[in-house]
């Protein structure tokens, strides 16, 4: 500008530095619109996996952790109840007669059963314990920092739950009676097979059925008639 002899010169020089100013304000604003868009979709993205994850870890009629996620989940409660020793039960609970209460209403009131399964099990659960789909009518509820006295009793609390419950048919109306169910409790061993502990619970559970059905029996029932037998 001191260069220049002609205000007009300057004044066109002025011009041209506001003008490219002006353009790299304007381009300045995009690039930061971008950023913004940018960030929204990768959140959106975020989002967008989180619920994918969630639904690739869930069972699609009853909302319950799957068949994977109790695994998963299984394995790293365990691995943590060992490392802090403390307790860890598992409840392996199977809905009595079931097939031949879906075979006479029909498997739309058979889903019905499974969603109220699983609703009154979170009703009777805490936020720490995992309740699962185990396959078909067999569900599992996985109790950290639990003894088996305490998840012997909270068996019994969703056994009797359940019982009290009423089918009806949404369509007709129609009460269709009750369920029961028949549960096996289980307690870690430290360093033991999680397979093991599974076997517990699931023979627990078959000798519950054997004895009657509509009860609960842990590990320690069945050992204890094992030895009045053996006497």
């Amino acid at each position: 500008l001191a260069a220049e002899n002609s205000p007009n010169d300057a004044r066109e020089i002025i011009a041209g530095v506001v003008n490219a100013t002006q353009e790299m304000s304007a381009r300045q604003k995009d690039l930061e619109g971008r950023l913004v868009m940018a960030s929204t979709e990768v959140a959106d993205l975020r989002k967008e996996i989180e619920v994918t994850r969630q639904e690739a870890a869930t069972d699609g009629l009853t909302g319950l952790a799957n068949r994977k996620r109790f695994d998963v989940t299984l394995r790293d409660t365990a691995a943590e109840m060992m490392e802090i020793g403390d307790n860890m039960c598992l409840l392996m609970i199977d809905i009595d007669f079931f097939k031949k209460f879906n075979d006479n209403h029909g498997h739309q009131i058979g889903d019905q059963v499974l969603k109220l399964m699983a609703f009154t099990m979170n009703e009777c659960i805490k936020g720490q314990d995992t309740a699962a789909r185990y396959g078909g009518e067999e569900f599992c509820v996985i109790l950290p920092h639990t003894d088996l006295k305490p998840a012997t009793h909270l068996a019994n609390v969703i056994r009797e739950s359940v019982a009290r419950k009423n089918i009806i048919n949404k369509a007709s109306g129609d009460k269709l009676g009750g369920i029961t169910l028949s549960i096996g409790v289980a307690k870690y061993n430290f360093g033991e097979p999680l397979s093991e502990l599974i076997k517990r619970a699931d023979t627990a559970l078959y000798a519950a059925k054997n004895q009657g059905r509509n009860r609960v029996l842990s590990e320690s029932d069945i050992a204890d008639k094992l030895v009045d037998a053996q006497k």
